[in-house]
């Protein structure tokens, strides 16, 4: 049976929103998340240290969310500024912050312990400061 032009008119209608809806969903939504990466002691640092700053859920699943590589690092604190798609972030999930500094293919300094963010229990926007402490050598 034939449809109508009225029919076929709001059938493509319906078509052109849904599809537009769709677009808007997996769009991403950026957003900053800024930091500074500290130490108890000076860091000592060649060169050709490449600081990596990583975004991930918290847990088993340990899914990243964003992640990032810094060079031209200086003896610290380390201003960060980490782009991520807030469309990632789920309500009553979890989500810490962690670094790490290699030179050479070798692990010089780590996170201790990852830093809560976003939620939860997580320090204030702008006040973030993930810790990293020099990796013991054999």
């Amino acid at each position: 049976m034939p449809r109508s032009s009225g029919s076929l008119c709001r059938l493509l209608a319906t078509g052109a929103v849904l599809l537009a809806l769709t677009a808007c969903a997996l769009t991403p939504r950026f957003a900053n998340l800024e930091a500074r990466i500290v130490s108890d002691q000076p860091l000592a640092l060649p060169r050709n240290a490449e600081l990596t700053v990583t975004l991930r859920e918290a847990g088993a699943k340990a899914a990243t969310v964003a992640e990032a590589t810094y060079t031209r690092l200086g003896g610290g604190p380390i201003p960060v500024v980490l782009r991520y798609d807030d469309n990632a972030i789920e309500g009553g999930r979890r989500y810490v912050l962690s670094a790490s500094i290699r030179a050479d293919g070798r692990l010089l300094y780590t996170s201790p312990k990852p830093v809560p963010v976003l939620t939860g229990d997580a320090a204030s926007p702008g006040r973030i400061e993930v810790p990293v402490a020099p990796v013991s050598r054999p």
